[in-house]
Order: structure tokens, then sequence, then C-alpha cells
């Protein structure tokens, strides 16, 4: 039988090489200006710890809302993405 109740977290690890210093992709995933080109449609803000924001994916019909907990310059974004529904933890490490 199948137990139905997790008894670890899932984890997923997604990586991409873009051809660009850590610091600028790391900026540019901070910037609302910048995400808007290449992540998502529209957002309420720029990262800062504990400020939560909101994000839409206007062409998916998809939102949620993410507050950021870490933020280490040029290096690491960790976050709690769908605060307004069920909160799940996202890290990205920059490096290069």
């Amino acid at each position: 039988m199948f137990d139905q109740y997790l008894t670890n977290l899932p984890v997923w690890y997604v990586g991409k090489f873009i051809e660009k210093p850590a610091g600028k992709v790391y900026e540019a995933f901070l910037s609302p200006e910048l995400a808007t080109k290449f992540w998502f449609s529209y957002n309420t803000g720029r990262f800062e710890v504990g400020k939560p924001i909101h994000w839409d994916w206007h062409m998916d019909g998809v939102s949620t809302l993410v507050e950021d907990k870490l933020l280490e310059s040029s290096k690491r974004i960790l976050s709690d993405w769908g605060l307004d529904v069920s909160p799940t933890a996202v890290e990205w490490l920059f490096s290069g």
C-alpha cells in the first residue's frame, strides 16, 4: 500500500549557464526593470529581506507572493514562494 504522506520534502536542482558575470545575473534577478525582460511580466518591487513582493506571469496566468529570507551579494538568494497558498523555499546560487 502507498503511504499518502510525505516523509521527506522533495528537492529539485536546476542549472542554467549564462554568459554574464555572476554579479550582473544576481542584480538582474533583484531588479524589477531587468527581471521583467526575462523572468516575470510584473512585480511589485525590488527584492528586500522580509518584504513580500508579488510576481505575475501574465502569459501563463500565474502569480505568487514571494518573500526573501537571505540575500548574499552576487552569490545567493533564498526566498519563500507561494506565501499566499503554501510557502515553498527556493534558493538560487550564482557562481562564475
